[in-house]
């Protein structure tokens, strides 16, 4: 099977941690496991979409299968068993952060 290498990094630190897994792996042990490498409770990840063409908060299962089979897609064409996916980690106090953040300050176009 294809093993996925994520490399982690807290929001606005460039230290990463490369967690490998296989790509079967679920999403609820993936947090398990971002959990143990960083001591406190994770809720998440986001990562780049090329498809949506911008950054994707992982909070829930169905991203997370859209995240893995795009780096899968991306291991078939390049023939190779180990795909490379960069991920940053949000923390639970993060989310509500994160989401003010992408929700305001872009609302140019409806100021009167």
């Amino acid at each position: 099977g294809i093993t996925v290498l994520f490399k982690c990094r807290k929001s606005g630190e460039s230290a990463t941690t490369d967690i490998g897994v296989p790509a079967s792996i679920e999403f609820v042990r993936l947090v398990e496991r971002l959990c143990s490498a960083y001591g406190q409770e994770v809720a998440g990840f986001k990562y780049w979409s090329q498809a949506a063409e911008r950054d994707v908060e992982v909070t829930e299962k169905d991203h997370f299968d859209e995240c893995v089979k795009a780096v899968c897609e991306a291991c078939q064409k390049q023939k190779i068993d180990e795909g490379l996916c960069d991920i940053t980690i949000i923390f639970p106090a993060q989310t509500t952060i994160q989401r003010l953040r992408s929700g305001g300050g872009k609302k140019e176009g409806q100021q009167k």
